[in-house]
């Protein structure tokens, strides 16, 4: 019997090894282009005058145990010449005050949802307004990049048609960088390399 607990042990020491050691090469793998993670990816389309996300604190955003630096978010907009920005929650609703505009919330794991408000065209385009905290204008893709520790405070990210008109949509790219993901996997490979000497020296019969 002991010997079977020993052999049992030592599986799960084992498997556990693997799975360290997975999760830190995949963190390791993390970093791409210009060393930022992906974050995620999704499109967005509605038939108002902009679609906004939740508010968010950037600034205390984390990844894999460590808080992020620098924050890149590319917008592919479906046609035309496009706006993104970031605000904070009160100038933006005075900004969006009886326009009409989609709301899309936090991906809870039953998918993402959506809220309307019914309204009219914004009174002027949104490159006139004067208090977004980080914005981009353009053509093609687009990318907005900030520094996360700047961004204090709950900002929402919107985007619009840059001359203000109606059906807004296009695809979103999130990724941002995280100095200490390295070391945070490096710090899994070793455990699971730790782990997995202990498993070898279960299986060993003791010396007589």
């Amino acid at each position: 019997m002991k010997r079977l607990a020993a052999k049992l042990g030592g599986s799960v020491l084992a498997l556990g090894a693997v799975s360290l050691v997975g999760i830190g090469a995949f963190i390791l793998s993390m970093p791409g282009d210009g060393g930022f993670a992906d974050l995620g990816k999704a499109g967005y389309q509605t038939d108002g005058y902009a679609i906004t996300t939740d508010p968010y604190d950037w600034s205390t955003g984390s990844v894999f145990l460590g808080a992020l630096d620098k924050v890149r978010i590319r917008v592919i907009p479906s046609g035309g010449v496009a706006f993104v920005g970031l605000a904070k929650p009160e100038d933006l609703n005075r900004y969006l005050e009886g326009v009409a505009y989609t709301t899309g919330h936090e991906n809870t794991g039953k998918g993402v949802t959506f809220t309307r408000h019914p309204g009219h065209a914004p009174a002027t385009p949104p490159g006139q307004a004067g208090f977004w905290t980080a914005r981009s204008e353009g053509s093609g893709p687009l990318t907005l990049q900030f520094d996360a520790k700047a961004q204090q405070g709950d900002r929402v990210l919107v985007a619009l048609n840059a001359d203000g008109s109606p059906s807004v949509g296009g695809r979103v790219e999130t990724a941002a960088t995280q100095p200490s993901l390295p070391w945070v996997g490096a710090g899994f490979i070793a455990g699971g390399v730790l782990l997995g000497a202990g498993s070898i020296l279960t299986f060993r019969r003791p010396r007589r």
